[in-house]
C-alpha cells in the first residue's frame, strides 16, 4: 500500500467526526513509520477539521 492510499483512508475516517462543538485549536501531527511511510496532520480549529499530508510544525502532539 502506498501513503496517499493509507492517507485517504485515515482522512476519510477522520473526516466523520463531530468536531463542530470545540472552537479551540487542536493540532496533531502523525509520523507514519514502516510501509508505508509519511506525514500528515490533523488540525480541529472553529468547529472544522482540516487533514493534510504535511508536516506541521506549530502543533500540539505529535504521535509517531
Amino acid at each position: 500500500m502506498m501513503f496517499e492510499s493509507l492517507f485517504d483512508i485515515v482522512k476519510e475516517f477522520f473526516l466523520k467526526a463531530d468536531v463542530r462543538d470545540i472552537y479551540t485549536h487542536m493540532a496533531f501531527e502523525f509520523r507514519v513509520q514502516g510501509e508505508p511511510s509519511g506525514v500528515f496532520y490533523l488540525e480541529i480549529k472553529e468547529g472544522q477539521i482540516r487533514i493534510e499530508p504535511y508536516e506541521y510544525h506549530d502543533r500540539d502532539a505529535l504521535l509517531t
